[in-house]
């Protein structure tokens, strides 16, 4: 399945590739404290720090899911600079 996934991923539009990436931080999110138990039992650390790093990871999750699904993975050229540059020539 992931195999596929990373296959393919270049060629989804970007409002579904922010489905995917929403769907995966919703899904951590729901199971957060078995996460957080998870890497302190692997780390040695505490389940408070453990719980740090699941929620900074959901939120970078969101932050790239609403990225990508603004952005739809393409280079946006922004008006600023198209005006930056005819004034150059």
């Amino acid at each position: 399945m992931v195999v596929l996934l990373l296959c393919s991923w270049g060629k989804r539009a970007g409002h579904n590739r922010a489905q995917i990436i929403y769907y995966i931080a919703e899904n951590i999110e729901q199971r957060r404290t078995e996460f957080a138990q998870c890497l302190a039992t692997l780390t040695g650390g505490t389940e408070e720090a453990g719980l740090h790093e699941v929620d900074l990871s959901i939120k970078r999750l969101f932050h790239w899911a609403a990225y990508a699904d603004k952005y739809g993975g393409s280079v946006q050229v922004s008006q600023q600079i198209i005006l930056i540059y005819s004034h150059l020539y």
